[in-house]
C-alpha cells in the first residue's frame, strides 16, 4: 500500500508541476515544468500522511492542503509571490472539513480553536509586518493566517516559531556560502510550508518534549 501511495503522490506531484508553471503565469494548465523534485516530495508527503492517517477523511483533507502548500512553496521560490486563490482554497477546504466534523461529531470545540488559530497567526504576522517595514509579504501573513485555522492553538505559533528559526538558518548559510546578499530577498513562503508540514507530522511531539524538558 505504501508504494501505491508513493505512486499516486508522485503522479498527482507531476500536475503540481503544471500548476507551479502556469499559475502565476495565468496560462493554461497544459505542460510540465522542469521541477522533479516536486513528484519526489509529493510521493513522500503522501506516504507520510498515510502512515499518519491511513485512508480516512484526515488523509484526504490533508492531501489536498499539502498539494496546494507544495505549489505555494515553488511559485515563491520561482517569483516571490503568494496566489492569492491558493490560499483561499486551502481555507476553504479546512473550513468545509471542520463543518463536516461538526455535523458528525456535534462539536463546535475545535471551531473555537480554529478560529483562535486564524486570528493569532494573521495578527502575529500582520504585527511583524508592520514593524519590520514590509519584511514578509501580504502573502505571507494569509498563508499564516489559513494554516492558523488549520493547525488551532497552540501548534501555529509552533509553525511561526519555526518558521523563523528555518528561514534564519537558511539565510546565514546562503550569506555564508555568498549565494544571497544582505540585499537580496529570500522568499519566506517556503519556511512557512517546511514548518506546518514539520508541525502537522511531529508538532504534538515537539510541543510535549517543550513541556517536559523546558517548562518543567
Amino acid at each position: 500500500m505504501g508504494a501505491i501511495i508513493f505512486t499516486v503522490g508522485f503522479a498527482i506531484g507531476s500536475f503540481l508541476n503544471f500548476c507551479i508553471y502556469r499559475i502565476p503565469r495565468k496560462q493554461e494548465i497544459i505542460s510540465p515544468a522542469s521541477y522533479p523534485i516536486v513528484q519526489l516530495i509529493t510521493g513522500i508527503l503522501f506516504m507520510l500522511l498515510y502512515s499518519k492517517f491511513e485512508f480516512s477523511m484526515n488523509f484526504i483533507i490533508y492531501a489536498f492542503i499539502l498539494s496546494l502548500l507544495v505549489i505555494i512553496a515553488f511559485i515563491d521560490l520561482d517569483t516571490k509571490i503568494i496566489p492569492d486563490i491558493l490560499v483561499v482554497l486551502i481555507l476553504i477546504g479546512a473550513i468545509i472539513y471542520e463543518i463536516s466534523m461538526i455535523l458528525v461529531y456535534n462539536s463546535f470545540g475545535n471551531l473555537l480553536d480554529n478560529i483562535f488559530g486564524l486570528a493569532i497567526g494573521g495578527l502575529l504576522f500582520l504585527i511583524i509586518f508592520v514593524l519590520s517595514k514590509g519584511g514578509i509579504g501580504g502573502g505571507d501573513i494569509k498563508l499564516m493566517a489559513a494554516l492558523g485555522f488549520i493547525l488551532g492553538v497552540p501548534k501555529i505559533i509552533l509553525n511561526i516559531f519555526l518558521s523563523f528559526l528555518l528561514g534564519a538558518i537558511a539565510s546565514i548559510i546562503l550569506l555564508s556560502l555568498g549565494i544571497r546578499k544582505k540585499k537580496d530577498y529570500i522568499p519566506f513562503g517556503p519556511f512557512i510550508v517546511l514548518s506546518f508540514i514539520i508541525t502537522l507530522f511531529w508538532g504534538e511531539e515537539i510541543l510535549y518534549w517543550y513541556m517536559v524538558n523546558i517548562l518543567h
